[in-house]
């Protein structure tokens, strides 16, 4: 008997940290012996009833490795004869409702998918109104100058500005967590060829981002601490569509349970807090809230301080977020509880009777101080931004070497 699944490529190759680029190869469907006989009949099913829909079998022992597989056959379905492809998921008892649910609900551009009912297993059908060349493509060239590009920033802002107290270059992340248990370890930085931020596109980053969630997961943080996903050509200057991807990424995370195994960070170049919602409490990915950063300012300067800035200074803190292109910082959740270990958490009062606990606030509270206060131009292949202080930058103490 055969079965069809697909090869998790991108999750099997090696790290190698020095490569100036990692390009995100496609996944294939292969066939694998010893197959059973329900995932069998499942597949001839599918070729029965719809004959021109390609079937593919999705794992679904691993939330994370679910995703990965689904978005890259939602993102290779366009090459399919019909646009079409027959999602099985290889357990019966898999929320295949839920699912298609949440897919549906995302409000993916093009995109479409429904439960077949008549399967022998819970299917899928997915199917797509573009073509191959409708998520664009990025060259090697702009590949690898993407990298340059964000690394150079990555030193201004994240290390010598120190916005980040647990990066010390743009090469290794999770430095001075080693009394935390956390192995310091090599950035990964792969890049996205998705262009513009039509459904195909949209759907290029997800299967990038579970692509490079599960090739760092695949790995121990001292060959992967972190991923730095370049999408150099996804929503240049098109701040909304930049926060619909976050959402959509948000959601089919949090749909999967897998905020325990990875937190987010997201950046843009034209990055707006204030206009992103919800304006008046966390969200994934983001920075706090515009209106809380008086209160953050307090904590380490004092109300005089924090009263005295204007708004226009309190707004350049959106330059902890203003990368070259779009980016999503994928980090292991354990670090992230490892770094919030270290750094105090504290309770600030953003408004009137209105008391929040937050955590690295002092760490924050001096990015906003000196952003709004010490901040100068730099500029990157054409892309200006706010530097503070440089290596002279006096960073918050937070007991790291």
């Amino acid at each position: 008997m055969a079965r069809w699944t697909l090869a998790l490529l991108a999750a099997t190759h090696a790290f190698q940290p020095h490569a100036p680029v990692q390009r995100l190869r496609p996944l294939r469907v292969e066939v694998f012996d010893e197959a059973t006989l329900l995932v069998e009949q499942a597949v001839e099913w599918s070729r029965d009833e719809h004959p021109l829909a390609e079937p593919c079998v999705c794992e679904t022992a691993e939330p994370i490795v679910t995703s990965t597989i689904f978005w890259s056959v939602v993102n290779d379905a366009c090459q399919f004869p019909a646009k079409e492809a027959n999602i099985i998921f290889d357990k019966d008892d898999f929320p295949v409702d839920e699912w298609s649910d949440m897919v549906s609900g995302l409000g993916i551009e093009g995109l479409t998918c429904e439960v077949e009912d008549d399967a022998p297993l819970p299917c899928v059908k997915v199917t797509v109104d573009w073509s191959p060349e409708d998520a664009g493509f990025v060259s090697d060239e702009m590949a690898d100058a993407s990298v340059e590009s964000l690394k150079t920033w990555v030193q201004d802002v994240i290390v010598d500005s120190k916005v980040c107290p647990f990066t010390r270059s743009a090469e290794v992340a999770a430095t001075g967590l080693e009394n935390q248990g956390v192995e310091k370890g090599p950035i990964m930085y792969p890049v996205c060829g998705a262009v513009g931020s039509g459904g195909a596109a949209l759907v290029r980053v997800l299967r990038a981002f579970w692509g490079s969630s599960i090739d760092m997961l695949s790995q121990p943080p001292s060959q992967a601490s972190t991923v730095l996903l370049s999408v150099p050509a996804y929503a240049e200057r098109d701040h909304d569509a930049f926060v619909d991807m976050t959402q959509v990424v948000v959601k089919t995370l949090k749909h999967i349970g897998a905020e325990h195994q990875l937190s987010l960070v997201f950046f843009h170049p034209d990055y707006e807090r204030e206009v992103i919602e919800p304006v008046d409490s966390f969200t994934h990915g983001h920075l706090p809230p515009q209106k809380w950063l008086r209160a953050y300012v307090r904590l380490t300067e004092g109300e005089e301080v924090a009263t005295g800035l204007s708004e226009a200074q309190l707004k350049h803190a959106d330059y902890q977020r203003r990368a070259p292109f779009t980016m999503i910082n994928i980090l292991r959740s354990e670090q992230v509880e490892a770094a919030e270990a270290v750094v105090p958490w504290e309770v600030i009062e953003p408004e009137p009777d209105r008391r929040v606990r937050v955590s690295g606030a002092r760490v924050y509270a001096k990015n906003i101080w000196r952003f709004a206060t010490d901040a100068s131009e730099r500029t990157v292949d054409g892309y200006k931004y706010l530097v503070t202080g440089g290596k002279a930058g006096k960073g918050p103490a937070v007991g790291v070497s």
